[in-house]
């Protein structure tokens, strides 16, 4: 997008305009040229070995995770095999943070008991667009992300 009528308040790469790359740069999609971490499963691996071993700290695995929802639906199941991306640079702040739904759950404990308000489930439907289409229907061990706190 050359000369859109406005600055942008995301880093471009070039001075004469703000260009979809830089978004795409910013949000993560694209690291400026360098290809993204490939992992592939092993046997016996867990999300959080993969963390410690590849990234220097286990509490990092719901970044591989939600980087990987497409292809894990359960953070305790991966397979041997499997091609992981893993996130690159920093970690992310704030930390994510996920749910595994029990018999009897609904979103809104959920919320009471996560987010200390039962009128905030909304916010998870909408973090969970990409795997709930109804607020009243979720599936015992679906894994839900919550807010950061």
């Amino acid at each position: 997008m050359r000369n859109p009528g406005w600055l942008p308040g995301l880093p471009a790469q070039h001075a004469d305009g703000f260009e979809l790359a830089d978004l795409l740069r910013y949000a993560g999609v694209l690291s400026g040229g360098t290809p993204p971490t490939v992992y592939t499963v092993k046997a016996d691996d867990t999300l959080f070995g993969i963390a410690r071993d590849e990234l220097g700290d286990g509490a990092r695995w719901p970044e591989i995770f939600a980087r990987n929802r497409a292809v894990i639906a359960r953070p305790d199941r991966i397979f041997p095999g499997q091609k992981l991306y893993l996130p690159t640079g920093p970690a992310l702040v704030p930390q994510l943070r996920f749910h595994v739904v029990a018999p009897g759950e609904t979103l809104s404990e959920i919320a009471r008991n996560h987010m200390n308000d039962a009128s905030r489930w909304p916010e998870i439907f909408a973090l969970n667009a990409s795997i709930l289409t109804n607020p009243d229907v979720i599936i015992v061990g679906q894994v839900l992300q919550l807010p950061p706190k």
